[in-house]
């Protein structure tokens, strides 16, 4: 019987003015996780807000990652219960989360 592996991971790719890779790096686990917005913040890093499968309390949860100006990881945040309509995302300045 063959496994099959299903794999979704966040990639952040940012670039400076002459389009050039300034950094790559790659969040998530070993599910399904998605971004769904990502904002600069006052500290030159960046958040991110999505969706995940990988961390969390089951189902999907709202997974929200705070970077530095590098695009290292600084925190991570999940929200959400053990069902599967978890959802955030950034507006303005504001963290959504409808579950």
């Amino acid at each position: 019987m063959k496994k099959i592996l299903l794999l979704s991971i966040i990639v952040i790719t940012k670039l400076n003015v002459n389009a050039q890779t300034t950094f790559q790096k790659a969040y998530g686990g070993l599910a399904m996780d998605e971004a769904k917005s990502v904002r600069q913040t006052t500290d030159g890093g960046y958040i991110i807000a999505g969706t995940t499968t990988s961390y969390g309390s089951g189902g999907s949860d709202v997974l929200v990652i705070k970077t530095d100006a590098k695009g290292d990881t600084t925190w991570t945040k999940t929200f959400g219960g053990d069902t599967d309509n978890e959802y955030g995302f950034l507006y303005n300045k504001l963290l959504i989360v409808d579950t």
